[in-house]
Parts: C-alpha cells; structure tokens; sequence
C-alpha cells in the first residue's frame, strides 16, 4: 500500500504510548469469533472507494483505538455475571498519586477494608552511557568508515557508519543517534549538550533494574581495528554514567526490591512506583462500595463520551444522509433511546447523547429500594455500548463517506477467507 508508512507514523504517536491491557490478550475461541464477524463482513461488502483518501488513516486508526479503550472498560465491568457484582467491582486507591498509583485489575485477597503503606526508597533505573561532549561545527574523527558493536542481554548487534569529508561532529553524532533508534533493540539514544553548548550522545536502556545476567543493561565496544578502537574514544558512547538499579520500597515495614517501578501485588493490584526519597509514602488501599461503583460508572461513561466526541470530529452534520454523520448518529442512539432510564438513576443524558454522571441521584439510586433495577439499567447500558463498540471495531470504514463501485452478486454470495480484513471491500489508490 503505498505512503502507508503514514499511518504507522501518526499511529505511534497517537496511540502507541498507551499501556497494554490484560484484555489484549485473547483466547482461541475470542479469536475464532472475531475472524468469523470478518469474513461474515467481507461477504457481505460492495467495493467501494473512499471519498476522501486523505483522513482515512486517521480516521481507521482513532476510531479502532476509541473501540478498544471502550471495549476494556466494558470487559472489565463484565467479569462477573452477577450483575451488581460488575459495577460493585473493586477500585484501588493511593492516598499520595504523587508517589505511586494503584489499579485493581483482578481478584485480590484484600478485603475492602483492608490497607497498607508503601515507602518508596529509591526507584528502579535504567542504564545511560553518555558520550564526550564535542563541538559542533568542529571535525574531530577522521574521514573514514567504522563499526562497533552494542550488546544487550538478549543479542549482540554490528552497527556500521562512515564519516564523510565537509561532515562536522554535530551531523555525525546526529547520524548515530538516528542509526541506533531505527534498530529498535531496547535502548534509546539522544543528544545533549552542556553549558558550552557541545553536543555528546546519550544511550538508555529501555529496561530498568540490574539484569540477572550482569551489571549491566548493554555493553558498546569497538572492533579490535585501530581506527575503531580510536573512533570510539572519542565518541565516548562506552562511558557508563549511571549504572541500572532496582527499586527498593517497603510495605507495613517490611522491604522489596524489584527491577520496575510497575508491578503486580496480590493477584491483581497493580502498583506504579513514581516518587522517591524523603516523604515518599502512601497508603494503598480499596475505595468503599459507592466510590467504586461511582468510579467504575464514570469511567464508562467517560470513554463513551470519548467516542462521542471522535464521531462529531468526523461528522458532516447538517448533513445527515453521511456515513460519517450516520456513525455520530448511531453512537449518541446508545444513550438517547435510554434517556429516562438513565436519567432516573442519575447519569444524565443531555440532546447530544453525551452522559453525564450526577453522583447524588446516583447514590440515591443505589441505596434506593429499586438497587435490582438501578444495576439492571446500568448493564443494559454497558452492554449496547460494548455491542456498538464491537461492530464498529471490527469494520470501521463503514463510518466512511464512500463511492460503491461494484456489488457482489445476490445469489452467489460467498465468503472470500483469503481476505478478512478491517479494510473490507476497500479500493486503495495511491492517495491512501
């Protein structure tokens, strides 16, 4: 597909800094479903060209990502199958976020009641080497071609570049840094510069923590040619200036170490370690039943909303004969078709669809004797939204303003298991 490097490009920095998600991870039944809702699409669709090639990256990329925040949240509201169980879901707290952040993700032993309190004393790091500071407009290599090689915990890797006559350090230190970052082995290189305003290359690991195999996170060293062995001198870049080191914290008094800041206690309470040193304490513990049914409510109809939101960027209302238009249209249905019930127990529901959470009807409604029907409402709604975010995920270019070239033939209609794709019928042109 040509110029698709586009769209890997605006969906790294859009959406590649989110975090994994336990809900990410499928089984093979989960996975059979989604391919057969493929195929099932594919037989069904015309060929079509879009009408407007230009946003269909992005639009593809956000509303497939705006579907997946959605469908982790309805995923994780529906872990149980006792329906006030879903929305009475555990919500973890830290009384100090500024230290470390809590996110209950599973079952836990702890009881809602139950607490304790992590000091952080010093949080895991990882390795830099930081490079001789050189001016920048001088030439201190000599012209030629070099090579050295990085070692990691997993794999040694051969790097190769040369050093052109009219080039100064700056373009060479530029050239490297570039050099190593497109080889994605688990370090990252940058440039900074000191109070002489010179330049020198700074080497990170990805990873934090003292590996089990060694000190050290990675290793850079020359070839044995002398013209190498002199280049990396120079360079510097085999200068560990911070050796990685573990976390270390305690919790009730008693004390850990770990090679992250993010790891799992107790089955299922994720902890984020942020802060380190002197007052660096928090107690983690669990929210009671109303906040984390007021939590878990909200967090729904927040990423709800979101998807509003995204469907009016692309909308093309006043004119609503639009694909585009009709996806605005079909999301706000979700809450406007249950506007009085919504409303009556305290989720709002204003001309737009968007839901908004009023926290003292909804308590009312939960204390309320009609508690059955208030949670009954709530997972009705949880689960049109998880059903709309579903078909939408699985092909979002039927949102897409779009020219019908061919129909497929109404008697001999038959699935094409070669080609299930989120693309489904898609006519590509070199515009896309």
């Amino acid at each position: 597909m040509p110029k698709i490097e586009n769209a890997y490009t605006y969906f790294l920095q859009s959406s590649n800094s989110r975090k994994s998600s336990k809900y990410d991870s499928h089984s093979k039944n989960d996975l059979k479903k989604v391919y057969t809702k493929m195929i099932q699409v594919n037989k069904n669709s015309p060929l079509f060209k879009l009408t407007e090639p230009s946003t269909a990256k992005r639009f593809a990329i956000d509303i497939k990502e705006s579907s997946r925040n959605l469908l982790h949240i309805v995923a994780s509201l529906s872990e149980n199958e006792d329906i006030n169980s879903c929305f009475e879901k555990k919500v973890a707290y830290s009384s100090n976020p500024i230290v470390a952040k809590a996110l209950f993700t599973g079952e836990s032993s702890l009881d809602n009641g139950d607490s304790f309190y992590l000091c952080v004393n010093s949080l895991a790091k990882p390795q830099i080497n930081t490079g001789n500071y050189l001016k920048d407009n001088n030439m201190s290599l000599p012209i030629g071609n070099y090579s050295f090689d990085l070692k990691t915990q997993s794999a040694t890797y051969e790097f190769q570049f040369n050093v052109k006559l009219g080039e100064d350090n700056l373009s060479v230190q530029r050239k490297l840094v570039n050099l190593i970052n497109s080889a994605h082995i688990g370090v990252e290189a940058s440039l900074v510069s000191d109070d002489d305003n010179k330049h020198a290359i700074r080497i990170s690991s990805i990873n934090t923590g003292v590996p089990e195999t060694g000190a050290n996170q990675f290793n850079i060293f020359p070839s044995s040619k002398a013209n190498d062995i002199a280049v990396m001198n120079i360079l510097g870049i085999s200068n560990v200036t911070q050796s990685p080191t573990n976390a270390n914290f305690t919790i009730n008094d008693d004390e850990y170490s770990t090679t992250s800041n993010s790891f799992s206690l107790d089955n299922g309470l994720e902890i984020e370690l942020l802060k380190e040193g002197k007052n660096s304490t928090s107690k983690i513990g669990f929210k009671n039943n109303f906040d984390a049914i007021f939590d878990n409510v909200t967090n729904l109809t927040t990423a709800y909303n979101n998807m509003l939101t995204l469907a009016q960027k692309y909308a093309t209302i006043p004119n609503r004969n639009t694909n585009r238009s009709q996806f605005f249209i079909n999301m706000a249905s979700v809450s406007t078709s249950m506007k009085s019930q919504l409303d009556s127990i305290g989720l709002e529901v204003n001309d737009n669809g968007y839901v908004f959470v009023n926290d003292i009807l909804l308590e009312d409604a939960i204390s309320s004797e009609n508690i059955e029907t208030t949670f009954a409402t709530l997972n009705n709604f949880k689960n049109s939204i998880g059903n709309k975010a579903d078909d939408i995920s699985i092909n979002p270019f039927a949102y897409m303003d779009r020219i019908i070239y061919e129909y497929k033939p109404p008697y001999n209609n038959f699935p094409t298991p070669y080609l299930p794709s989120s693309f489904v019928g898609l006519f590509l042109d070199n515009y896309v």
